[in-house]
């Protein structure tokens, strides 16, 4: 039970340390806010659209093409279809 004790509190120091280098760490992902600019831009997507439910939600409408699903590289030339190319009987 002691050693149970004492491996918990190794972890727990363990973690706090990380944490602490994590956040004092100089090493910036983004060297300037241009770059953080850019990113934003990438990922934000303008809606066609914008709609305000009955619970004050606002929707967005973005065109189908611009979908932030098909910015993954997996999906980066797919082809959509808006109508199924058969009919199941």
């Amino acid at each position: 039970m002691e050693e149970l004790k004492l491996s918990f509190h190794f972890v727990v120091v363990l973690y706090v340390f990380m944490a602490t280098c994590f956040c004092y760490s100089d090493n910036n992902m983004f060297s300037s806010s241009d770059e953080i600019q850019k990113l934003l831009n990438s990922l934000n997507k303008h809606p066609v659209k914008s709609s305000k439910s009955p619970d004050s939600d606002i929707i967005d409408c973005v065109h189908i093409s611009r979908q932030p699903a098909f910015d993954h590289p997996l999906l980066k030339n797919h082809t959509i279809k808006m109508r199924p190319n058969y009919h199941p009987t």
